[in-house]
C-alpha cells in the first residue's frame, strides 16, 4: 500500500475514479472463471479448497507438501445462537 502512489492522492473522487478501471479490468480477467464456478457441484466448498490450496502453496514457497491445508470448521454445524458456544459440553455418562 505504501508504495502504490494512488494512496496518496488526497481527493476521494480523483483516487476512487483511478482504481475503478484496475478493478474493472480485473473483473473482466475473472470472466473466463464464471462458467467452472456453475459447473460446481458445490460452489462455496470449491472456493473454499481453491483458496486453501493457493494459501499452502504460498506458504511453502511454491513446494508441494503431501498434507493440505484444512479449514478447521469444516463439517461443522453453522453456530447460530452465540450462547451456546458459552455452554460446557455435556459429559459422557458412566457406566
Amino acid at each position: 500500500m505504501y508504495t502504490n502512489p494512488q494512496e496518496y492522492i488526497a481527493n476521494t473522487w480523483i483516487r476512487y475514479g483511478l482504481i475503478l478501471p484496475y478493478l474493472t479490468d480485473k473483473r473482466a480477467s475473472l470472466l473466463p472463471l464464471d462458467e467452472t464456478l456453475k459447473n460446481a457441484y458445490d460452489p462455496y466448498t470449491f472456493v473454499r479448497d481453491a483458496y486453501l490450496q493457493r494459501r499452502a502453496y504460498l506458504i511453502s514457497d511454491g513446494k508441494v507438501t503431501e498434507s493440505p491445508l484444512e479449514d478447521p470448521d469444516a463439517g461443522l454445524p453453522p453456530d447460530d445462537d452465540p450462547a451456546d458456544a458459552q455452554k460446557t459440553p455435556p459429559q459422557p455418562e458412566k457406566h
